[in-house]
């Protein structure tokens, strides 16, 4: 048997333990130091210092200790974390963060990110949020702003055609057929309407039962100018007569050629007509006008105007030397205002384009008619205009005034006029 007495005990320090634990085993003896040398009489006859000299009965109590502690820390850490001076939003983000990021040194004792760092991802986090709160917002009153002045602009727009319609009144309405082959073929819906004295018009491809209230809004809406319905009552020419005035007379060589050339009177009121725009708005280059003759029984005998000197179709004939290109430069400007007043000549020619010394003008307004008109029985003279024109447009007068200036000019002024 191995006699007690030769065992050695192990020394109370390991080499091996933790420095912690080193720690603690040293403060411990030093404790029991104390304790031995404040120890009296009694104490020691009492044997109470035995458990202080037995260094396994100190080693055992220190890792009790150690183990309680653990035990403890790991309580510890499983109980809810509460701080009180942090916001909860903080508190809640500065946890996260820091148990994403703790970690083990290599002695096994845990070590937490500075509390620094993580404030400052924190304020990242927050910035970042921040940025997209103000975007989001900024973003959310461009929407409402955009959404309101649509709605202002739809407001507008509906103001504007309640504003339009305002006063409206439907005369009448009529459908329109077209004929195809053996069939008629419905076309559109024409509406007549009056705001006040004006009158207006439309057409739509809808039909309209008897009855039904036709709405406005969806009708495209043409006014319908005044001299296409009311004529005009004729100026008289003024009494005396000045000098220089040529009187015009109806002609009656076309009479009883054709049925529309019979009721001759039906075109004197209509050239008297045409002249009374031409005399409230006056032109150098558009012969004067100066009204009407009535005979006894109140009818119209006579159209009085400025009288010239040639026609320009003469002036060629007598071999008249004068300056061509002012002669168009003055037939253009004339066309030009007979159209701003809204009408066609509808008989460009050397015949209707009378000359003084200088200065020449265009006359003769029996073929005259408003812009967009269907043409009458006198639709311009032959040779002079095409027979492809149906209405009274532009291109009209200015077929007449190229064939004019073919007249006046040979090929190398025209180029050179071009």
């Amino acid at each position: 048997m191995t006699n007690k007495s030769s065992i050695t005990k192990k020394p109370i320090l390991k080499t091996s333990a933790p420095e912690h634990i080193k720690y603690r085993l040293r403060k411990q003896q030093k404790k029991t130091q104390t304790k031995k040398d404040m120890r009296g009489p009694k104490d020691v006859i009492a044997g109470k210092d035995q458990g202080l000299d037995d260094n396994d009965n100190v080693v055992s109590a220190t890792k009790k200790k150690a183990k309680k502690r653990k035990a403890d820390g790991d309580a510890a850490k499983k109980a809810p974390k509460k701080q009180k001076k942090k916001k909860k939003d903080e508190k809640t983000a500065v946890e996260n963060v820091h148990l994403s990021k703790r970690r083990l040194s290599s002695d096994g004792r845990p070590e937490s990110v500075h509390n620094h760092t993580i404030l400052q991802e924190l304020h990242s986090v927050e910035d970042e949020n921040t940025d997209r709160t103000a975007r989001a917002e900024s973003d959310h009153e461009s929407t409402l702003e955009t959404n309101e002045k649509v709605t202002r602009l739809r407001h507008l727009d509906i103001h504007k055609e309640a504003k339009i319609n305002q006063g409206l009144e439907v005369l009448e309405s009529n459908e329109v057929f077209s004929v195809k082959g053996d069939e008629l073929e419905f076309s559109h819906t024409k509406v007549i309407m009056r705001r006040g004295p004006l009158f207006l018009y439309s057409t739509t491809r809808t039909r309209y039962k008897k009855g039904t209230q036709i709405d406005l809004t969806k009708l495209e809406i043409h006014p319908i100018p005044r001299p296409h319905i009311y004529p005009v009552l004729p100026t008289l020419a003024p009494n005396p007569l000045p000098p220089h005035v040529f009187l015009k007379r109806p002609n009656l060589i076309s009479y009883a050629h054709s049925e529309c050339l019979t009721e001759i009177s039906a075109l004197s009121m209509h050239e008297a007509q045409m002249c009374q725009m031409i005399k409230r708005s006056p032109h150098p280059n558009v012969a004067k006008y100066f009204g009407c003759l009535i005979d006894e029984d109140g009818r119209i005998s006579e159209l009085c105007f400025s009288r010239h000197r040639k026609t320009l179709n003469q002036m060629v004939e007598d071999g008249e030397i004068f300056d061509r290109t002012a002669c168009l430069d003055n037939i253009t400007a004339g066309i030009k205002h007979l159209h701003s007043l809204g009408m066609i000549h509808c008989d460009i020619n050397p015949h209707n384009v009378f000359a003084d010394v200088e200065d020449f003008v265009i006359g003769d307004f029996d073929s005259c008619a408003l812009e967009g008109d269907k043409l009458g029985a006198k639709a311009g003279t032959h040779g002079w205009t095409s027979d492809d024109f149906v209405l009274a447009q532009r291109e009209n007068d200015w077929f007449g005034f190229a064939k004019i200036k073919e007249f006046l000019l040979s090929p190398n002024d025209i180029k050179e006029c071009l």
